[in-house]
């Protein structure tokens, strides 16, 4: 709707949407490696300035790009963005997200790997406190569980 108007770029990150997902031996999966593609990405095109639509990981990624380059960014329109890490749902930190941040060893990821980045995990994490789940769409889930956890 504001393509009439404006010039809109709406790229995916690495390992999301239909985006390829390179191994992790080869990628680093962080919110400054994401910045800097995204950086990289707004130099190809040679933007110079940008308004930011942000919305969920892609909050965290704006924040950063923002950061780096104060100068670009005219504006920050932020949906279900957290940008501290008390915003995060309780029961998904106790789900062992918080323990995997603060100790990336195999045992405090096994529980990332068994059921929070599973199918029935991601489901959780769109479908868990929400008013009514049968108005959220499930090719919300079913397209990040199609590129994620990427190949190892």
């Amino acid at each position: 709707m504001l393509a009439d108007k404006y010039h809109v770029v709406a790229p995916d990150f690495p390992g999301y949407g239909e985006s390829s997902a390179p191994s992790v031996n080869d990628f680093d999966y962080s919110f400054e490696r994401f910045a800097t593609v995204a950086e990289r990405f707004t130099e190809k095109l040679d933007l110079s300035s940008y308004a930011l639509y942000l919305s969920d990981i892609g909050a965290s990624v704006g924040f950063r790009l923002s950061a780096m380059h104060p100068e670009r960014a005219t504006a920050m329109i932020v949906e279900n963005g957290d940008a501290h890490v008390e915003a995060i749902n309780r029961e998904f930190l106790k789900a062992g997200l918080l323990d995997y941040w603060e100790d990336r060893r195999e045992k405090n990821a096994r529980v990332l790997l068994d059921w929070l980045l599973t199918i029935e995990g991601t489901k959780w994490h769109y479908l868990h406190g929400a008013r009514d789940p049968s108005k959220i769409s499930p090719d919300n889930w079913v397209i990040d569980k199609v590129t994620w956890p990427p190949p190892r």
